[in-house]
């Protein structure tokens, strides 16, 4: 009898155990879930304030920077005449190194705030993008010419992201060409059915050793003390945000051409 009843119970027990495991499961997946979900609204918040973070201390560290550079140009201004050569010139070395340092500040600051916050997702025609830049936003010396290939595709993106990448690379195109006739080509290719945009340039190149060093923040190259290192830093952040990648193509005194997606 007692054998017949446990038998029954065994019975029974495999019957409902499908059913147990199944809401264990469930169960698990919940609070996995909500783990998840907690997770993440930690880390919009601890990214929202460091975002928050950055702009306050952008602003504390410009402060001080720009009553230097009031100063200092008061002082050249209203005391132009009792200053001789070298003090002019050592004002204007004060007024230099102040703006580097503001756009070093700015450059962290666009830096760190990559991906602090989601990207904004709205059609984005890269040809009026980059019209704009050569248009407004860079200055293009008389012996540089550039060519823009046409039929750009519109993508779905943020447009003040977007434009921070093809203007770092524009600018750097043009700022790095030492030849007599600067070209400078923006276009972009289809590889596995999808854009592979570029920025190519004659101008002075850029040695083996340095192709994968250039992404790393505060890297410049030999010699290269104007340059804040944070630029190609600034374009490695944000197509890989994109899910994109980019790498460079260069030799010494060859030029070069940068290639990366978006997704």
């Amino acid at each position: 009898m007692y054998s017949k009843v446990r038998n029954e119970h065994s019975k029974k027990l495999k019957q409902i155990l499908p059913v147990i495991n199944k809401f264990a499961n469930t169960l698990e997946a919940c609070i996995a879930y909500e783990n998840q979900k907690a997770l993440l609204k930690t880390l919009e918040e601890r990214n929202k304030e460091l975002n928050n973070y950055a702009h306050i201390v952008s602003h504390d560290l410009k402060s001080p920077l720009r009553n230097i550079d009031a100063l200092s140009s008061w002082l050249k201004e209203d005391h132009r005449e009792h200053l001789n050569d070298d003090a002019k010139q050592y004002l204007d070395l004060i007024n230099e190194n102040i703006s580097r340092m503001e756009d070093l500040i700015t450059g962290i600051l666009e830096y760190s705030t990559i991906g602090a916050k989601s990207y904004r997702k709205e059609p984005v025609a890269i040809s009026k993008i980059i019209n704009d830049i050569v248009t407004h936003h860079v200055y293009i010396p008389e012996h540089i010419a550039i060519k823009i290939h046409p039929d750009f595709p519109v993508v779905q993106g943020d447009k003040h992201r977007l434009q921070q990448v093809f203007q770092n690379l524009i600018h750097n195109a043009i700022k790095y060409n030492d030849k007599e006739k600067g070209l400078i080509e923006v276009g972009f290719t289809i590889v596995n059915n999808k854009p592979e945009y570029f920025v190519k340039d004659n101008g002075i190149g850029i040695a083996k050793k340095y192709h994968k060093k250039i992404f790393n923040i505060f890297q410049k190259l030999e010699n290269n003390k104007d340059s804040t290192g944070i630029g190609l830093s600034i374009v490695e952040k944000i197509v890989t945000n994109y899910g994109g990648y980019v790498k460079v193509f260069s030799e010494k005194g060859k030029g070069s051409s940068f290639v990366f997606t978006l997704d």
